[in-house]
């Protein structure tokens, strides 16, 4: 064969070949591309479903949020509201992802009913994850090693001062416990507010507290947190390795003795939850409130018209903890927090159903229902949030009751900053079983309190129903529960 035609040959053999290269490396490039583009675009015509456990002013919330997810993302978006007596009676859950109680992501995670989120997604919304304080980023929205909720606000017990009457009586706002308990019996007395004192017809006590069933245990755990949470040990409720409930030790008896000597026979009745201790302290009934701060909550036209100031300040803390491994009481170190801010006693989380075929779009979903920046935000909808993020600090009155001024608003925020960042902390149950241990220390609370039953007998009592509660729950699942809720390995 001629040189020439041998040359011509190869020539359009070697076009071919850099043709087919070419298209088979444009195809590989162009799905690399596809694949590596942002979920965001990949929503479209998506159809997801949202469950919200007893929480209709978040449920409302996230219906209004519909228009606006579908012109975004082009996925329809469907709201129903459900109770959770109806969601535990559930053995699988219909739903692409549900908002509920920031408490039941063990009872959740434990049925093997929700999934961690995607970690694509949270690296998608670095910024947005990285600004949530990091108490709720890094452990109340943590199961076991895995972040498996998006926060929506989980509120901490704090105490509201009457600015003015301290101010009157030259005292500070209190420090630790004792300095708590002293202010109360001076407090307590009328005569010691000057021109500040209510008219005699009017109610007035020094200070309430929730001591109400549902509440007199949380209100203990919240008392006891900093005598209970020493830095070297993980076992405070219950012991880690055994399942042994501590709650009749050293300092949770302290705790209850110190509830029972503040009190008077001008003590605050034990009917109160946060929302009514609120109520009290912007009607001038007390001088010191145990809730927290919330724009969900409608006092009423009367009770806006208000000239009280209030210093919102942190629940007291302990100089003395209790060591339960070498069974000692000790003071911290000059150095170290005193106070202790007790975890989930309210809030909200946004959790992924398990069965969803969407994981990650209902991921998406929720940490876009949770990054929003409306006004007000989805989560301030309910009166069982607060701010969970750096980015809400510069308006807070978006998230307090009207009464609140300004000022007292921007301390609230600086305050809330400062407890979700705290080192120490405890968590007021998220085992399944929950209510029924709460139950129980409830029972304790107001027998001493109201009974005149010794702590130490009320809380015997208490700690044999919570061995009874475990052993039917299962212990070796209660303390695989209950060591991951401490982000322990089962």
């Amino acid at each position: 064969m001629p040189y020439s035609r041998i040359s011509k040959t190869w020539l359009v053999a070697l076009c071919l070949l850099i043709l087919t290269t070419g298209c088979i490396t444009g195809c590989k490039e162009k799905k690399k591309d596809l694949d590596s583009q942002p979920a965001e675009t990949s929503l479209e015509g998506v159809a997801l479903k949202i469950l919200v456990v007893d929480d209709q002013p978040i449920a409302t919330a996230v219906k209004q949020t519909r228009g606006e997810w579908l012109a975004q993302t082009g996925s329809k978006l469907t709201v129903e509201e459900i109770g959770m007596k109806d969601l535990r009676a559930k053995s699988k859950i219909d739903a692409d992802a549900i908002i509920c109680p920031s408490h039941m992501i063990g009872e959740l995670a434990e049925r093997d009913l929700i999934a961690p989120l995607p970690k694509t997604v949270l690296d998608e919304n670095r910024d947005q994850w990285q600004s949530i304080f990091e108490l709720q980023r890094r452990h109340e929205s943590v199961w076991g090693d895995s972040p498996i909720a998006v926060p929506f606000g989980s509120p901490v017990l704090i105490c509201y001062c009457r600015t003015d009457i301290l101010k009157h009586l030259d005292t500070p706002p209190p420090r630790t416990w004792a300095e708590y308990d002293r202010l109360v019996k001076l407090l307590a007395e009328r005569k010691n507010l000057g021109k500040l004192a209510p008219p005699p017809d009017q109610p007035w006590h020094a200070t309430v507290e929730p001591l109400a069933p549902g509440w007199a245990g949380v209100m203990l755990l919240a008392r006891a947190a900093p005598l209970a949470k020493h830095v070297d040990n993980y076992s405070t409720l219950f012991d880690i390795k055994t399942m042994r409930p501590l709650i009749s030790g050293p300092p949770f008896v302290r705790a209850l003795q110190q509830m029972v000597d503040a009190r008077s026979d001008d003590s605050a009745p034990l009917t109160h939850d946060p929302a009514t201790a609120r109520k009290a302290f912007w009607k001038g009934q007390c001088a010191l409130a145990v809730t927290w701060p919330t724009a969900a909550d409608n006092l009423g036209d009367d009770d806006n018209k208000t000239n009280i100031t209030c210093t919102p300040i942190e629940l007291p803390g302990s100089q003395e903890v209790y060591n339960v491994d070498e069974l000692r009481w000790s003071r911290r170190d000059r150095r170290d927090e005193i106070h202790v801010p007790l975890l989930a006693t309210a809030g909200r989380m946004g959790m992924i159903v398990k069965e969803s075929q969407n994981h990650s779009a209902a991921a998406r979903l929720l940490v876009w229902l949770s990054g929003r920046e409306p006004t007000p935000p989805v989560g301030s909808r309910s009166p069982d949030t607060t701010l969970y993020s750096l980015a809400q600090l510069s308006s807070p009155r978006q998230w307090v009751e009207s009464q609140m001024s300004s000022d007292a608003a921007h301390a609230y925020a600086d305050l809330a900053e400062k407890i979700f960042d705290r080192q120490q902390w405890l968590f007021a149950l998220r085992i399944p079983g929950r209510a029924e241990y709460l139950s129980a220390l409830d029972e304790a609370v107001q027998q001493s309190l109201a009974q005149g039953k010794s702590p130490q007998q009320s809380l015997h009592e208490a700690a044999v129903k919570w061995r009874t509660i475990t052993e039917r729950l299962g212990k070796e699942n209660q303390r695989r529960a209950y060591r991951k809720s401490l982000e322990l390995t089962p």
